[in-house]
């Protein structure tokens, strides 16, 4: 059976970014002390309105601000911008397709947990 794997990148913009905006003459607040959603391009948020919440969910509330979690999406590309010129500026847009929220598992018992139980 084919095992997929994934590895998660930080699309944090950093100390690169902060760089880059003194050099253009405007004076960014340190990362430690800006807000999370100046610390990443606005171009990776992503609204998911309350009634697909809780499809996506199974009826679990809505996160709290700055609470985290795991979630994996299928995408499609729908365009690629590319410039010969400039190819750093490349870009593509993708449309979400499926959404998926990872689920902490219990860990299962052992034989000797369930034969045995704990703490009586």
């Amino acid at each position: 059976m084919h095992e997929k794997s994934m590895t998660m990148v930080s699309m944090k913009m950093g100390k690169k970014w902060i760089a880059g905006a003194k050099k253009l003459g405007s004076e960014p607040m340190s990362e430690e002390d800006s807000y999370p959603e100046e610390q990443y391009p606005y171009g990776l948020e992503v609204t998911i309105e309350a009634e697909k919440w809780a499809e996506i969910a199974s009826g679990t509330d809505i996160p709290q601000v700055g609470q985290k979690f795991e979630m994996c999406v299928h995408a499609v590309v729908v365009s690629v911008n590319a410039s010969i010129n400039n190819p750093e500026n490349s870009s593509l847009r993708l449309q979400i397709t499926d959404v998926g929220l990872m689920k902490d598992k219990k860990p299962k018992k052992t034989a000797a947990q369930t034969l045995y139980a704990e703490g009586e």
